[in-house]
């Protein structure tokens, strides 16, 4: 099998993250130029029967792709034939509803606070659109250079947002990063310990205890196996024991 050079691969994943990150954002813009021009009301029923559909599809996926599969379609194949077959049956489905029990001139606010609120609801449904375009994408049989990778994307609304909520919780920047990584300490600069470890061993027999006979890193320099190891020691001059 002949390789692609490793510029052409590089090439390639930053015009894939290029496309992934346009189509987020003309999914987002396009639907809050719709919200503003038409209002929170039509915005929010679209947004709505967009998200019915994203997750009935994805719920519906293995069983249709399962029979997909038992109509001689290829397995590679079946699961994106299936979600894309499912979602577009799914908004279709939502449009007629919505054509039929919503009237045609619908509620409508058009202050500054109406537009503003449909500018917001009008974001949220452009993230479910990019994203169900997004998740469709990934599923496709797609050459390794062509296949969308989370690392590809650079739009992540759920950490921007929560690093806001952040700033209001905790104004301080390094105990708000502490927290945001998960980290239970707040008071001081006090040294945590590592959380409880043995020494690193070869385990040759795949058992996860180590055997008498099965070498082992003294990291400590104690000449020991040490089976619970909890401060940062120094490895001993010998190395592998």
């Amino acid at each position: 099998m002949i390789e692609a050079p490793s510029g052409l691969v590089a090439a390639v994943s930053v015009a894939t993250a290029f496309l992934g990150n346009g189509i987020v954002l003309a999914a987002t813009l396009g639907f809050a130029v719709l919200a503003w021009r038409q209002g929170f009301f039509f915005v929010t029923v679209v947004g709505l029967g967009l998200l019915l559909s994203f997750m009935l599809a994805l719920a519906s996926v293995v069983e249709i792709a399962r029979l997909l599969v038992d109509v001689d379609v290829p397995l590679r194949h079946a699961a994106c034939l299936a979600y894309v077959l499912s979602f577009l049956s799914l908004v279709l489905a939502c449009r007629m509803l919505v054509g039929r029990w919503v009237p045609e001139q619908a509620v409508w606010n058009g202050s500054l606070l109406g537009r503003g609120l449909g500018l917001g609801l009008g974001l949220l449904a452009g993230v479910i659109l990019s994203g169900a375009l997004l998740v469709g994408w990934s599923m496709a049989a797609l050459p390794p250079a062509l296949t969308l990778a989370p690392q590809d994307l650079a739009f992540d609304a759920g950490s921007v947002m929560l690093k806001v909520f952040g700033r209001f919780v905790e104004r301080d920047r390094s105990r708000r990063q502490a927290m945001l990584g998960g980290w239970e300490r707040f008071a001081g600069d006090r040294p945590v310990p590592r959380p409880p470890s043995s020494e690193p061993f070869v385990d040759e027999n795949g058992n996860c205890v180590r055997d008498e006979d099965e070498r082992y890193l003294d990291v400590d320099g104690n000449k020991a196996f040490t089976p619970l190891l909890t401060g940062s020691g120094v490895a001993s001059a010998d190395g592998v024991r």
